[in-house]
C-alpha cells in the first residue's frame, strides 16, 4: 500500500483525478486543498499523477519492495454502475467467513477489498481493488472473483462500460468490458459475471 497525499491549496474543493499503473479514480480535494488515501500499488516502481480540474498535476514515484508478491484485482467504472467485486475464498459461500467484499467486515477474509473514489461526484470514476498475499500460511486452493451489479433506476436498461486490471505474479494486464444492464422492471436484482477476471490459484507457505 502507499499512502498519497495531494496538497494543492490553490485548488480547494476541485475534482481531482488520480492515475496509477491503468487505474483510474476520482476524488474531491477539501477546502484546503488536501487530499490523502492508501492506495493500492501496482508495480513494483509505482507511479501515481493527481490532476485537478483547472489543469494543474504533479507526479510522484514510490517503490513497492513487495508490491510481486501481491495478488490484486481492480474493477473500476464511470457513473452510477453498481457495479462491485466479490471474493470468495477457498471455497466460502457468501455471507461466511471468505466472503470478501467492500460490504464486509474487517477481518472477514483472508484478503481485503478498497474502494476508492468518491461517488457523489458528477460522472464519477470508481475503482475497487481486492488484494491477497500471493503465499497463505497452511492454506491452498481457489479465490472465486466476480463482479455484480444490482439493477437500480441509474442504471437499468443501459449499457455499462467497465475495466478489469489483474496484478498476478508480478505480471498486470486488463480487460474491456460493456454490459447490458437488464430492463427497469428488474430493479433491486443481481447481475452476476463470473468471467470478467481470472479466479486466484494460491498455494500455502
Amino acid at each position: 500500500m502507499v499512502r498519497l497525499t495531494v496538497s494543492a491549496p490553490c485548488h480547494g474543493g476541485e475534482r481531482l483525478t488520480v492515475h496509477h499503473s491503468g487505474m483510474t479514480f476520482t476524488a474531491a480535494l477539501d477546502r484546503t486543498g488536501h487530499y490523502a488515501a492508501q492506495v493500492p500499488a501496482l508495480t513494483r516502481t509505482a507511479v501515481f499523477i493527481a490532476e485537478t480540474a483547472s489543469g494543474g498535476g504533479a507526479v510522484a514515484v514510490a517503490e513497492v519492495a513487495d508490491a510481486e508478491t501481491t495478488e490484486r484485482v481492480v474493477l473500476q467504472w464511470s457513473g452510477h454502475s453498481g457495479l462491485e467485486i466479490h471474493a470468495r475464498e477457498f471455497g466460502a459461500a457468501y455471507g461466511s467467513a471468505g466472503h470478501v467484499w467492500n460490504g464486509a467486515a474487517p477481518g472477514a477474509g483472508a484478503g481485503q477489498v478498497v474502494r476508492l473514489g468518491d461517488a457523489g461526484l458528477l460522472a464519477p470514476r470508481i475503482a475497487e481493488i481486492y488484494s491477497l498475499p500471493a503465499g497463505q500460511p497452511d492454506r491452498s486452493g481457489t479465490v472465486s472473483l466476480t463482479a455484480e451489479a444490482e439493477v437500480t433506476g441509474l442504471n437499468c436498461g443501459r449499457d455499462v462500460s467497465a475495466q478489469a486490471l489483474q496484478l498476478s505474479g508480478g505480471r498486470l494486464s486488463s480487460r474491456d468490458l460493456v454490459i447490458a444492464m437488464p430492463e427497469c422492471d428488474a430493479q433491486g436484482s443481481f447481475l452476476v459475471l463470473n468471467n470478467l477476471v481470472e479466479d486466484l490459484k494460491i498455494a500455502s507457505n
